[in-house]
């Protein structure tokens, strides 16, 4: 049970630390993204991350669902079974504002 929830704390940490990269990087903050970049430099030296260095791929391919995710979205929401997701923008009444 304690190896489990170590486990959730170390991949939390990546997580957090990928999404504040991300973040600056969405938003133009090049001072966050370098903070994040340093910090995941960091990160990457401690023993525990020898399997699961944050890498360019990793952050590039983090952007890349980011992106797939935002074009997917509605009001939201992703759904990702195609035919679910047409049958239920059927039931919803026609968009005011896009």
């Amino acid at each position: 049970k304690r190896l489990r929830e170590a486990e959730r704390e170390v991949l939390q940490e990546r997580r957090q630390l990928v999404n504040r990269w991300a973040l600056a990087r969405m938003q133009g903050d090049d001072e966050g993204r370098a903070a994040a970049l340093a910090a995941i430099r960091v990160w990457n030296e401690k023993p525990y991350a020898r399997g699961l260095r944050i890498t360019q791929d990793t952050l590039g391919q983090s952007l890349a669902t980011r992106n797939l995710n935002s074009r997917r979205r509605d009001d939201g929401v992703v759904i990702e079974n195609k035919q679910l997701r047409r049958h239920l923008q059927g039931l919803m009444p026609e968009r005011v504002y896009q």
